[in-house]
């Protein structure tokens, strides 16, 4: 577990992936101007789509490309800051079904926000030149109530020229003891919001003195060349509701709204636009797209691209203490998502996007997903023993109701899987730093079904 001794000191420009570096097994950098922006982390040899971020059993990774948060297509956005994050605990290997998502190949990480303090306090921090965080904790009164409140912005430029980055959050935490405090309820709410500028790519070294390799540590990187101006919004709005009905009885029923809104504005010079750092020119796909393009690539200078998702959801936990060296826990979890991403070309900045005119194209689709799984933890001395069972459903259903570069004519394509997934974990404590683990399981896939249509679609 990272805890809030090694958060606090991890800086504050730190993305709550780069606080994990603390950790063995886990690599994360940034492209940008600070820690929010195009973030590349992998995670024993798993890239960001092969791995699960959770909050508190919510899954955070993109809804169909299966990206953490700061990466893949939703480059800047930031579902929460380093800041109001209590600890973060990271699970290696399959047998984990309680802290995973559907993105949980190679393991998962599973963040907890801050929680309100029982005395009152108000934490200041400024960061020279670049903004500050202010944290009012209410303290509780006499029937138990709490919360917190948080709020910060900041403005990281970093250790290049033209690649700075934006970042503003208000975050609020209530708790409310409730069945003469053998529960509570607890609400929470974050609301983010971030615009920054990143290379497109890594520089090339085709790209005439455009290399850190020619100009080392003076390189700066050339926006008259290539640039990509990112504009983020994410908001999660939770609600929990934990019991405890016996010594041997608890339950948590979690109820989610995790919106993501991203666009991303992209220019390369005209001249340069064949190199393969360059945004994805349309004119490079003609033998695949529908119609005849313009050879010209000052015609496609400019690129938009934009990609939004709302996920509604639940997750019911139960745990049950059999006795004092075994552990069961049962839980469900479904996600009810829906996702819009659209691309488009033009020759000016600020140019006006049109449906089968300059888009590459303009797709909704759906999908929702159930995980359920049951897991015994049994404990004998130094001995960990922890076997699984988790079954995943996933449909998903992609629309194109509109013709664009890509498509000569609407369709819809659909897919839906299942499979079970036993699982064994061992864990055997040498000494206090000191842990072996073994963990071995295996997919069992009940059924596949993919259907695709060529339909006009209303």
């Amino acid at each position: 577990m990272i805890g809030r001794d090694v958060i606090d000191h991890a800086g504050p420009i730190s993305s709550i992936q780069s606080i994990l570096n603390s950790s063995p097994s886990v690599e994360a950098f940034s492209f940008g101007g600070s820690g929010l922006v195009r973030t590349h982390l992998s995670f024993r040899g798993f890239n960001g789509g092969q791995f699960g971020e959770t909050l508190d059993g919510v899954p955070l990774n993109g809804l169909f490309n299966g990206g953490v948060t700061n990466s893949a297509s939703q480059r800047n956005a930031t579902a929460f800051v380093t800041p109001l994050v209590e600890s973060v605990n990271v699970y290696r290997g399959v047998n984990d079904p309680e802290h995973t998502s559907i993105d949980s190949l190679g393991g998962s990480v599973a963040y907890h926000l801050l929680d309100p303090a029982f005395k009152r306090s108000f934490g200041l921090v400024y960061n020279a030149g670049s903004g500050g965080d202010a944290i009012f904790n209410t303290g509780a009164n006499a029937a138990g109530v709490r919360a917190v409140i948080g709020t910060g912005t900041g403005y990281y430029r970093g250790f290049q020229n033209d690649v700075p980055d934006w970042n503003h959050y208000i975050y609020g935490n209530l708790i409310v003891p409730v069945f003469h405090r053998t529960g509570f309820l607890r609400f929470i709410y974050n609301d983010d919001r971030n615009n920054g500028y990143v290379p497109h790519d890594v520089p090339n070294d085709a790209i005439p003195g455009a290399s850190i390799a020619t100009n080392g540590i003076a390189f700066q990187w050339p926006v008259d060349q290539t640039y990509s101006y990112n504009i983020a919004h994410t908001n999660l709005d939770l609600i929990d509701f934990v019991k405890q009905w016996s010594p041997a009885v608890a339950t948590r029923l979690t109820f989610f709204r995790y919106l993501t809104d991203y666009s991303r504005t992209s220019y390369t010079d005209p001249t340069i636009s064949y190199l393969p750092n360059s945004p994805f020119a349309p004119t490079f796909a003609q033998s695949w797209m529908n119609g005849t393009i313009s050879s010209n690539p000052a015609d496609f200078a400019y690129h938009l691209y934009h990609n939004s998702d709302q996920r509604l959801g639940f997750v019911a936990r139960s745990t049950f203490y059999t006795f004092s060296k075994n552990t069961l826990k049962f839980g469900w979890q479904y996600v009810h998502g829906h996702e819009e991403s659209a691309e488009y070309w033009g020759p000016t900045l600020g140019f006006a996007p049109q449906i089968t005119y300059n888009d590459a194209w303009d797709q909704p689709g759906n999908r929702n997903s159930i995980v359920q799984y049951a897991e015994d933890t049994y404990r004998v001395g130094k001995l960990l023993v922890e076997p699984g069972l988790r079954f995943d459903s996933v449909t998903t259903e992609s629309l194109t109701p509109y013709v664009g570069y890509f498509y000569s004519q609407p369709f819809s394509v659909g897919n839906s899987y299942a499979f079970f997934e036993p699982s064994l974990g061992l864990r055997y404590r040498f000494a206090k730093n000191l842990v072996a683990y073994l963990g071995t399981g295996a997919r069992t896939t009940s059924g596949f079904v993919c259907n695709f249509g060529q339909t006009h679609l209303n």
